[in-house]
């Protein structure tokens, strides 16, 4: 397996992990910085969505070598 295959395959993982869990992502990253029960803003999951569909995209296309 070449490098470009591996580095396709992470960022295609780390794209669906933001598409289907955003709000495990909101609670690793910006939970801490607020106090009380603070939740994350319908914003900021449709961005991380959108994110992660792009990251997998761009993964899933140097997996084929579309990209180098």
């Amino acid at each position: 397996m070449s490098q470009a295959v591996i580095g396709g395959v992470l960022l295609a993982i780390i794209g669906i992990l933001l598409i289907l869990r955003p709000h495990g992502v909101w609670k690793a990253t910006e939970r801490w910085k607020l106090l009380g029960s603070a939740e994350e803003s319908p914003a900021f999951v449709m961005v991380t969505r959108i994110v992660g569909a792009v990251l997998a995209a761009i993964g899933l296309l140097v997996c084929f070598g579309v990209l180098k």
